[in-house]
């Protein structure tokens, strides 16, 4: 299974919305680029995402508490 998978399937089961698994798919591309290229990385952009993107944690945190929620699990 591609990693990918996992967004599709967390949407599909509606953990995330299509919104959220896009980014989540962002994220782990950024990653992707941070761990195999890091010698090329542009360190503005890395700067900008990680002084500008943190809430995109806080959404998908919230966003399994509320399915957690609604499963009896939190």
């Amino acid at each position: 299974d591609d990693i990918f998978d996992i967004f599709e399937k967390l949407e599909t089961a509606k953990v995330v919305s299509p919104g959220m698994a896009k980014v989540l798919r962002n994220m782990k591309g950024f990653r992707n680029v941070l761990v195999h290229e890091y010698g090329d990385v542009n360190d503005d952009l890395v700067f900008l995402f990680l002084s500008t993107r943190t809430g995109d944690f806080t959404a998908f945190r919230r966003g399994i508490v509320e399915v957690l929620a609604r499963n009896g699990r939190a």
